[in-house]
């Protein structure tokens, strides 16, 4: 069984951190993240960046990781490819 499976790339922007004493000014630049989109909503999207399938028979996607971002934070969201699961 074949299932095609669309892959995203999720241009966000990330919180700034620092151990210093003081915290750096300059804006954190945008955050890369490519993955299959497995869940959105108006709060946060997760995109899966590794993967496994539950069997042949099933097209399932089962996260293996990836990343839980608020949707307050994506710049954009560009669909930059497909797979096909088992083919």
């Amino acid at each position: 069984m074949r299932s095609r499976r669309n892959i995203y790339a999720i241009i966000w922007k990330d919180a700034a951190y620092s151990s210093d004493e003081r915290l750096h000014r300059a804006i954190p630049q945008n955050q890369n993240t490519v993955g299959f989109l497995i869940e959105k909503t108006k709060d946060y999207l997760i995109i899966a960046c590794n993967v496994c399938t539950t069997n042949e028979i099933s097209s399932t996607l089962k996260p293996i990781d990836g990343f839980m971002i608020p949707t307050k934070t994506v710049v954009k969201i560009l669909k930059i490819g497909s797979l096909n699961i088992y083919g």
